[in-house]
């Protein structure tokens, strides 16, 4: 009897100070500078994006298992949906702390989606403090990764995108950077410009 109540003791107190823990993280977002929008009443800055438990973006708040961070510059969404394809059903499995001072969990951590009833990885997400680092799509016969915490040339709304075939062999490197409201896409080898990613 005196094991299981030290047991449980110890299970309280390390769940203490877990949540104790996870809640003194500092998240580099101002609270009060979310959901802002410039003078035309456009989306600019974080905005919190609330997900069901597969991923895609719900407007209702109690259908939502999970909340993340999305940037934008004057109504341009900086990163996109997680799940954006239609008619594709993924199977999410996360690897990911369980945040206990909250109901709605902010994504941290990895998550993998996978198709074809589980079977096929097609897409691998990364997120620190709600926001999306890094990602790998895997498609027929290319690797994609994005590294939205690469810039190009300090630009805050550029991130890093490489390019793989299935035997590892680069194919493309590039940057995809928005300025004056517009994308372009710069390629690391010959830094040459094109415009729309």
């Amino acid at each position: 009897m005196l094991i299981k109540l030290l047991s449980f003791a110890l299970f309280l107190s390390l769940n203490y100070f877990c949540c104790d823990y996870l809640s003194a993280q500092e998240n580099p977002i101002q609270r009060d500078s979310i959901n802002r929008v410039d003078s035309l009443g456009k989306k600019h800055g974080y905005w919190i994006e609330y997900l069901k438990p597969n991923l895609k973006i719900t407007r209702k708040k109690e259908k939502a298992l999970y909340y993340r961070f999305v940037r934008y510059s004057h109504g341009i969404r900086f990163d996109y949906p997680i799940v954006r394809e239609s008619g594709i059903i993924f199977k999410v499995v996360a690897d990911t702390l369980f945040d206990c001072t909250k109901n709605i969990r902010e994504l941290d951590g990895t998550f993998k989606l996978y198709v074809k009833k589980g079977r096929i990885l097609a897409r691998e997400c990364y997120f620190r403090l709600g926001m999306l680092i890094y990602q790998i799509d895997y498609l027929d016969d290319e690797i994609t990764e994005t590294h939205l915490e690469q810039t190009y040339k300090n630009i805050p709304f550029s991130y890093k995108q490489t390019v793989f075939s299935t035997s590892g062999e680069l194919i493309r490197e590039y940057y995809i950077v928005l300025e004056n409201l517009k994308w372009r896409r710069v390629n690391v080898t010959s830094q040459s410009q094109n415009t729309e990613p």
